[in-house]
């Protein structure tokens, strides 16, 4: 192989591998959905370790920065049911608290991270009434 075919393929693999974003690392909302915020999932799981008198602030930045990926790949995923500015909307805020999420645990900001894994916890809501499958 040439050096520009060599160059060629080293492009089109980290083409592939880049996944074009991160909703190329999931396979749609569903495992979205199962990995980042149903039962037993990482924004539970952070819910869990926020609640405590004493987090484990690595860990629940860490998740916070994983649940964010995820996240990050739902913005991009088409709604499932209704409107795609309403999709937009909802998908952006949550994904804005996130962030914000994961910048407090840095922060080790108690007071904070709890009010905003609250909002977190309350926008499934009017979420699933707008665009999940009926």
């Amino acid at each position: 192989m040439n050096w520009s075919k060599s160059l060629l393929v080293l492009a089109a693999s980290m083409f592939v591998l880049s996944g074009v974003g991160a909703a190329a690392l999931y396979d749609g909302i569903e495992e979205i959905m199962e990995k980042g915020f149903k039962k037993g999932s990482l924004r539970q799981q952070i819910d869990t370790e926020v609640k405590k008198d004493s987090p484990n602030w690595p860990d629940v930045e860490k998740k916070a920065g994983e649940l964010k990926k995820l996240c990050d790949a739902l913005c991009k995923e088409k709604p499932p049911r209704g409107e795609a500015d309403s999709w937009k909307a909802l998908t952006e805020a949550l994904n804005k608290n996130i962030k914000s999420l994961g910048d407090a645990a840095g922060r080790k900001d108690h007071a904070n991270a709890k009010t905003i894994i609250t909002k977190i916890n309350n926008s499934c809501a009017e979420c699933h009434k707008r665009h999940q499958p009926e």
